[in-house]
């Protein structure tokens, strides 16, 4: 059995901790926000053809085309640069 240093349990379980305060808080981010934290617009695109960003698209002519994208999915795939 591997076991696992504790400063990494640690670690771990903070990111789950912020991951589940943004969910609760309803944070989302707009396209050109989440671009720059996943790493560009394809990145983002690909991301979200394949459900792992979730996005929606408000309707309404005031915000037309424009990407609500979930800060949760957004932060979990965001690159370290």
């Amino acid at each position: 059995m591997i076991s696992i240093p504790r400063h990494i349990t640690e670690s771990v379980q903070h990111m789950e901790d912020i991951y589940a305060a943004i969910r609760k808080a309803h944070i989302t981010f707009s396209k050109s926000q989440a671009m720059k934290i996943v790493g560009g617009r394809t990145r983002l695109e690909r991301l979200a053809a394949t459900k792992k960003i979730r996005v929606t698209i408000p309707s309404g002519n005031y915000r037309k085309g424009q990407w609500e994208c979930n800060g949760e999915d957004v932060l979990r795939y965001a690159l370290d640069k």
